[in-house]
């Protein structure tokens, strides 16, 4: 059963819109991933799962370190290559994720995305059906934009993009220090959704583990800055 923070009306009250993040926020990196690890070596319980998700880290260990060591453990070549292509195909969009973002869609509240990474991030918002649920425009990538999370203005070009003021915005996310520090030091307001047992955030104003229990939370005004 997920737990969340209980939401204040002082918090929520003057929410607009809604930033996500992609990886281990809108759907499950760490499941794809495994998918896919599980794909390279053929079986679905290879005694090597477990080390491969532990030098992994989330996807946070140095990538080209963590697929050197992965390729000298397999006998394959150009892993991270691969993996880049191939993640996209083994990445599925949970309900919690359907049930938020068809509501948000219903109701026209403004959203967007904002994810570190390069051309796969892209691959993944198509095979997620994310298209149902955004424009491709509002998929905004690191790569493209020229400013990673943490940095604030990968946040403010989001807010530039929705026209809303930082403060009018909640972002979404499963990193402490690069989604919820970095939307707080932006101004946005923020919403850490993370396991049940993590220790808690200090910059979130809400703690979550199920996308599924914002939707009854969230009193947006979807008007427009002229």
């Amino acid at each position: 059963m997920s737990k969340s923070s209980s939401p204040s009306p002082d918090r929520l009250r003057s929410l607009a819109g809604v930033c996500f993040d992609l990886d281990n926020t809108l759907y499950s990196r760490d499941e794809a991933a495994f998918r896919l690890y599980q794909s390279w070596l053929g079986e679905e319980d290879h005694p090597l799962l477990d080390e491969i998700v532990t030098h992994d880290r989330g996807g946070y260990s140095p990538r080209e370190e963590f697929f050197q060591w992965l390729e000298s453990q397999i006998g394959e070549h150009d892993l991270w290559a691969r993996f880049r292509d191939e993640l996209a195909s083994f990445a599925t969009l949970p309900d919690d994720s359907r049930a938020l973002l068809s509501s948000l869609r219903d109701h026209s509240i403004p959203r967007a995305i904002l994810s570190n990474g390069g051309s796969a991030q892209r691959r993944k918002f198509a095979a997620l059906g994310l298209e149902n649920y955004f424009c491709s425009s509002d998929l905004f990538v690191s790569s493209e934009i020229g400013h990673s999370k943490p940095d604030r203005q990968a946040f403010l070009t989001v807010s530039s993009h929705l026209h809303f003021p930082p403060a009018s915005l909640l972002h979404i996310g499963d990193h402490p220090q690069l989604d919820i520090r970095g939307a707080r030091r932006a101004g946005l307001r923020t919403c850490w959704l993370t396991a049940e047992k993590a220790p808690s955030c200090e910059d979130a104003d809400l703690t979550i583990s199920s996308l599924h229990a914002l939707i009854e939370h969230l009193p947006f005004r979807p008007r427009r800055e002229s």
